[in-house]
């Protein structure tokens, strides 16, 4: 199929050359079609995904200089990179700080004062509920909600985001600042999504707000029968509905 614009689902099993697939687009959009280099954006789950299509696009275009201006990225990486940028909206400076589990546990320890196994618990409970895009205003659960609440004043405080965040607040940046959206939707106008099927919520939230229209520029692949991220929150039903986001694909 001699597909250009628009939009477009793969969905293949494994070992079916769906990656190599994704790398070819991206050459073929620039070489075939002219597509500014800058103006594409891959994003898959893992750094090493993301190294192994870097190498894969600069051998298919023989142009190292060319291959980097493609932005080939994790969920996270991309995120952060949109965060270093526009961290003054939510009142953090540029230098911000990415707290991991440890710094996460340290304070909670601090507001809770509990048990290793109830820190574990609820660190894992705030963090399924951020990937749900909720906010601690929103939760039927007064306890949880208030800690969520102390948990997210600390971190302003520390001028830091913990690694969820690195993907639900550029959705709030998208969702909540139009005219900071149409820049970054001006300057990622081509959009390649690998492994569809491990997307979470926020994640799915991401891809809609930088690909909103019907007729968008985004091509992704997945195969809807492997989610191998399920304790990230991932769910499979995102890919279902690639249809219906985008009836044209």
């Amino acid at each position: 199929v001699n597909h250009y614009t628009g939009s477009c689902l793969i969905l293949a099993g494994p070992g079916t050359g769906k990656t190599l697939t994704l790398t070819m687009r991206i050459a073929r959009l620039i070489e075939h079609w002219g597509v500014d280099p800058s103006s594409i954006l891959a994003i898959t789950f893992t750094n090493k995904a993301a190294e192994e299509m870097k190498k894969r696009v600069i051998e298919a275009l023989n142009n190292d200089s060319v291959a980097q201006a493609v932005t080939i990225s994790t969920f996270h990486s991309f995120g952060m990179s949109m965060l270093r940028e526009y961290a003054h909206v939510f009142g953090r400076s540029s230098a911000f700080s990415i707290f991991g589990d440890d710094e996460k546990g340290y304070i909670l320890r601090k507001l809770l004062g509990e048990e290793e196994r109830d820190l574990y618990r609820i660190s894992e409970e705030i963090s399924l509920v951020k990937n749900k895009m909720q906010i601690p205003s929103g939760l039927e659960d007064n306890e949880l909600a208030r800690i969520y609440n102390s948990y997210e004043e600390r971190l302003k405080i520390e001028n830091a985001f913990d690694i969820d965040d690195l993907v639900i607040y550029p959705v709030r940046l998208l969702r909540d600042y139009s005219d900071i959206a149409g820049t970054i939707r001006a300057e990622y106008q081509w959009l390649c999504i690998d492994e569809y099927q491990d997307i979470n919520c926020a994640q799915y939230n991401l891809i809609r707000l930088l690909a909103p229209h019907s007729d968008s520029n985004i091509f992704a692949i997945g195969d809807p029968d492997q989610a191998i991220y399920g304790f990230r929150g991932a769910d499979n039903t995102f890919i279902q509905r690639f249809k219906d986001d985008y009836p044209t694909a």
